[in-house]
Order: C-alpha cells, then structure tokens, then sequence
C-alpha cells in the first residue's frame, strides 16, 4: 500500500468529518446528562473548560478549513471562547472546593461542594451530589444549600456548615449539621 500519496491526514476532509462527528457526539451526551440531571465530575470540577477549549480548536480547524459559512463558525467561535474566559475566570478566582466521602461499607458515595465567601460577604454555598457508576454525579435535594452568616457573629467552619463529618445513617442515608438545623440527604 502505498501512503505518500495522502500522507497528510491533517489535511483530509473524512477525517475532519469524523472528529468533528466525535466532539458533537460528546457534546450531546453532556447536554443529555445535564438535562437528565447528571454530570461528569471531572468536567464539573474543572468547569467544562476541556470540552469547551476542544469546541474551541474544532471551531477554529473548521474555520480556517470551510470556506463557505465562515460567518455562522466565527460567530460560535466567538461565543465558545467568551464563554471559555468567563468559566476559565471563575475556576482560577473563585472555585469550588470538592470533598468525597464514602458510606461505612464503601456502597455509597457522596461529593459536596463548597465555595467560601467572596469578598468576606459571610455567605457559603454548598451543594450536595450522589456519585453514580464511577464517572457521574447526581445532586441531592435541596439543589443548594446557602448559608449567611451574621458579621457580629465569629463561627468556626465547624459551626456553620460541618461537611467535614458527615454523619452516616445506614449506607443510603446521610446527615449534615450546620448552624440553622441538620441536613438529611437520603441516596437513590
């Protein structure tokens, strides 16, 4: 066989039809879980930055490679690296911290996560989610938990919100503590 004639596979427009096939299909998955009310947790923790910048490297290909409609691609090029600096911005300013517990045998797991006050406004929200099948999280209600707390009064992190030591009922059933009551989240 020989190779030298299309050796360039950069520039080849099948393969070009399949990545781009490739990176839609991801994005329909993804819209699919968040509309069904799931997300990956890699993606989730790192604010969808990889899906969004990879958009943006598609986007940016298929502009320079498409000749016809490059006014519709520049334009979502545009919004995708919009954006890619707003979410890019919040995850290098003010992120949110995840933690992960496990259930006493280990069948259940949840993840919780906590963002601080921004400019000592004393208010932290949290948000607590059941991990599924390894890769996916699904939150718990209440969707979040947002806690202020008065300026006049000094609390320990303890004291307002305890995500630090969830309390286990069983494997399928946790309880939070925090200043206003205690929070009880029941798995599905």
């Amino acid at each position: 066989m020989d190779y030298t004639k299309n050796s360039n596979i950069g520039t080849s427009t099948r393969f070009w039809s399949i990545i781009t096939a490739v990176v839609f299909a991801i994005d329909i998955i993804v819209l699919l879980l968040l509309c069904s009310g799931y997300s990956v947790i890699w993606l989730s923790q790192t604010y969808y930055l990889f899906l969004i910048g990879l958009n943006i490297v598609l986007l940016f290909i298929l502009f320079h490679k498409c000749l016809t409609k490059r006014r519709l691609i520049l334009a979502l090029l545009s919004l995708s690296f919009a954006i890619f600096i707003s979410c890019a911005a919040v995850w290098l300013f003010h992120p949110y911290q995840y933690f992960s517990y496990s259930s006493p045998k280990g069948t259940n797991h949840i993840l919780i996560q906590y963002r601080k006050d921004l400019l000592e406004a004393r208010i932290s929200n949290y948000t607590i989610y059941q991990q599924k099948y390894g890769i996916l999280m699904k939150k718990l209600p209440p969707k979040k938990i947002t806690i202020t707390v008065p300026e006049d009064v000094e609390l320990t992190q303890k004291e307002v919100f305890d995500y630090m030591n969830p309390q286990w009922m069983g494997e399928d059933t946790v309880k939070i503590y925090s200043r206003q009551r205690p929070y009880v989240f029941r798995l599905k």
